[in-house]
């Protein structure tokens, strides 16, 4: 047979093989010299010729290559459409919480609420618009899947071409709680038409009081029945609705600077190959958001189809005295609700000084311990509740690099 390729049109580079293939299986082929790839996309024509062949129509495949200036890094983008009214969205926050600690920050991950006090009106519409129920999963906003399918479309997707490779610095003022993200694409190919860039804005641990915050769990006993653990709840064990006391809310979306296609006029109308490109955000955080629990992250969007090209996670939280402390493996607290004494086991990988706060809901230190060199492994320490209100409460475990915080009730 005489195989071959043709390039744009141009002269066929082809030779000739004896082969013998048996009937039902396939032959895999490399075509010699190998073509020099331009910058850009390039139409190529594949043919194999069988002397014999009565079927020719058959014969040829058409594809098309993209010439770049190199491989960019790529972070997928996960936006989970969810809602405290919708009863299967307990799975979404498991796979979430679940993506959050095989990942980290290979993944940008946004919770974006429907129809609850978290909703953010502008995302949320551009979410519903792409997707068929909830709990759903916008992968780069290519595909729609379902939450449990979100560790099979990372494989699937991880290669994707990125375009740009993207990095974002910040710097932020606690005192005006103004943030500042300064980003740059280089890029990796030349594109034409409306791209933007979108700083995103995510909390963690969002809290309510109100029964709007209560959330519908039909994996509940008292529902359906049906065994789900994650995102710190065994939900089959948990009642329908799980009461506001007992829910915190991670990757909330509170901002998109633009709106759900990015900033009209954060990259120009040409961006061309082996170029970077730079833009500022500002944003001032409201006095509602606990800043020590907000990240930020950049998308790069075709506006034109609102698809996400590539994205970063902006290094650490907004607050940069709260990065996620490397020093500490684990915190673990019992029993969670207390009536009165609680233990935290706290597992360090260094040795550290570690400073213990417990903060109400508005962020108040209302008890605070020291322990100098901690030693590496599991620790244990009892703290004595019994003169604190019963509520809500965080445990804000804190080394010279960051701070872990975790959720608990006193009743």
């Amino acid at each position: 047979m005489t195989v071959s390729y043709t390039v744009d049109g141009g002269t066929p580079v082809s030779q000739t093989l004896t082969v013998n293939i048996a009937p039902y299986t396939s032959y895999d082929f490399t075509i010699t010299p190998a073509y020099s790839l331009a910058l850009g996309n390039h139409t190529v024509v594949i043919e194999a010729v069988v002397a014999g062949d009565a079927s020719s129509g058959n014969d040829q495949m058409t594809t098309t290559v993209g010439g770049a200036q190199f491989l960019p890094n790529h972070t997928i983008t996960f936006e989970e459409g969810t809602g405290t009214w919708c009863g299967w969205c307990p799975r979404g926050a498991v796979f979430m919480d679940s993506m959050l600690h095989v990942y980290g920050e290979d993944v940008v991950l946004v919770a974006v609420h429907n129809e609850d006090p978290m909703t953010l009106n502008a995302y949320d519409a551009g979410v519903s618009s792409m997707i068929g129920g909830y709990p759903s999963v916008l992968v780069d906003r290519k595909i729609e899947v379902d939450p449990s399918d979100m560790f099979d479309a990372f494989q699937e997707h991880s290669d994707d071409f990125g375009f740009a490779n993207l990095t974002a610095t910040k710097t932020y003022d606690a005192s005006s709680r103004q943030l500042t993200v300064d980003v740059t694409a280089e890029m990796a190919v030349d594109l034409s038409g409306d791209y933007r860039l979108a700083l995103v804005l995510t909390e963690d641990v969002v809290i309510g009081t109100s029964a709007s915050y209560n959330q519908v769990n039909y994996y509940s006993f008292e529902s359906q029945d049906l065994p789900l653990v994650g995102a710190g709840h065994d939900w089959q064990a948990e009642p329908d609705e799980v009461p506001a006391a007992n829910m915190q809310y991670d990757h909330v979306a509170r901002y998109i600077s633009g709106g759900f296609n990015g900033q009209s006029g954060s990259l120009p109308a040409t961006l061309v190959a082996g170029q970077t490109y730079s833009h500022t955000f500002t944003h001032t955080l409201p006095n509602g958001w606990r800043d020590w629990h907000v990240k930020a992250h950049v998308l790069l969007i075709n506006a034109d189809n609102s698809m996400v090209l590539n994205a970063v996670n902006v290094p650490g939280l907004v607050n940069g005295t709260h990065d996620v402390a490397s020093q500490i493996s684990n915190v673990g607290l019992y029993p969670n609700p207390t009536d009165g004494a609680l233990t935290l086991m706290l597992t360090m990988a260094a040795q550290n000084d570690v400073t213990v706060e417990i903060t109400d809901v508005l962020g108040k230190v209302v008890m605070a311990r020291q322990f100098s060199k901690v030693a590496a492994g599991i620790n244990q320490v009892t703290f004595d509740l019994n003169d604190l209100s019963d509520g809500v409460y965080f445990a804000n475990v804190k080394t010279d690099t960051g701070v872990v915080s975790s959720k608990f009730v006193k009743q």
